[in-house]
C-alpha cells in the first residue's frame, strides 16, 4: 500500500503547475505584476502586466486553420484561404511550395482534386517518401507536422510582446531518434508564427522555461513571489500546491 499522503504532496503533472501559475497570473493583480517583472527580467522584452492575456496549451495553427473555413462545409473560398497559407507555411521551411500540386501526401484524395490535409494530419509514411524524393535533408516536412501539433505551455501576450513559456517539472525538453527536437520545434513555431499570424509580425515574439533549476524561471521564485503577494485567502491552495512540488 502507498504511504498515506494527500495528492498535492505527491502529484507531479507539470500541466497542473502551470494551472497554478496561470491562476497566479490571472486572478491577482499585485502577484501579476511581480510575476511579470521576474518573467521581464529574463526576457529582452518588457510585458506591460496590465494589458495582458494568458493562454493555455496553445495550439496557434491549429486555430487559425480552422478559422480558414468551417471543414464541415468545405468551399472554393475556403480552399483558396488554405492553399495560399500553406504555401506561405512551405516557404517558412524553405520548401518549395511548387510542390503542393503533385504530391499525394498534402492531400485527402487525389493532388489537387481534393482537400488540402492541415500538416498536423499528415501521413507519416508519405512523410518520409516525399522527404527522400525531392531531397529534403532536414526533416522539414517532420518538423512542419511537429510544430503544427505543438502545444506550447502557457503563452503571454501584450500589444508589444509575445512570450512562450515551456513548463517542466521532472522532465527534460523532448527529443526522439527519428529526429524530434522539442527546443527545434518551439523555435519553428515562432519562425513559422511571425510569418504568418499578422498580430504576432509585430509583436517580439520570444520562449523562456519554468523548471525546477534551469537557466530561465525558476520555480522557487515564483513562489517567493506569490507567497509576498499573492492574498492569503484566495491562494492557499495556489501556495501549499506548489511549495509541495519543491519537496
Amino acid at each position: 500500500m502507498f504511504p498515506e499522503s494527500p495528492y498535492y504532496q505527491v502529484n507531479r503533472e507539470e500541466r497542473h503547475f502551470g494551472f497554478l501559475f496561470m491562476s497566479a497570473l490571472a486572478l491577482n493583480f499585485d502577484a501579476r505584476q511581480e510575476l511579470i517583472a521576474y518573467i521581464n527580467s529574463n526576457i529582452e522584452g518588457k510585458i506591460d502586466p496590465s494589458q495582458i492575456d494568458v493562454y493555455a496549451e496553445v495550439s496557434l495553427f491549429r486555430d487559425h486553420w480552422r478559422a480558414l473555413g468551417d471543414p464541415a462545409k468545405y468551399s472554393a473560398n475556403t480552399h483558396s484561404l488554405r492553399l495560399q497559407i500553406f504555401s506561405q507555411m512551405l516557404e517558412a521551411m524553405d520548401i518549395d511550395p511548387a510542390m503542393i500540386e503533385s504530391e499525394p501526401v498534402f492531400w485527402t484524395g487525389r493532388p489537387g482534386e481534393s482537400k488540402l490535409y492541415y500538416p498536423g494530419k499528415w501521413h507519416k509514411n508519405k512523410i518520409d517518401n516525399t522527404e527522400h524524393a525531392r531531397g529534403l535533408k532536414n526533416k522539414e516536412l517532420w518538423r512542419l507536422r511537429w510544430a503544427c501539433n505543438a502545444k506550447p505551455d502557457v503563452m503571454i501576450e501584450d500589444p508589444e510582446n509575445v512570450v512562450f513559456v515551456e513548463i517542466k517539472v521532472e522532465s527534460d525538453f523532448g527529443k526522439s531518434d527519428n529526429g524530434y527536437s522539442q527546443v527545434q520545434t518551439q523555435e519553428d513555431i515562432l519562425k513559422i508564427a511571425k510569418k504568418l499570424i499578422p498580430s504576432m509580425a509585430k509583436k517580439r515574439t520570444e520562449l523562456t522555461t519554468l523548471t525546477l533549476d534551469g537557466n530561465g524561471l525558476v520555480w522557487s521564485e515564483i513562489i517567493r513571489i506569490l507567497e509576498a503577494t499573492a492574498t492569503p485567502k484566495v491562494f492557499e491552495m495556489v501556495n501549499r500546491h506548489l511549495v509541495a512540488m519543491l519537496k
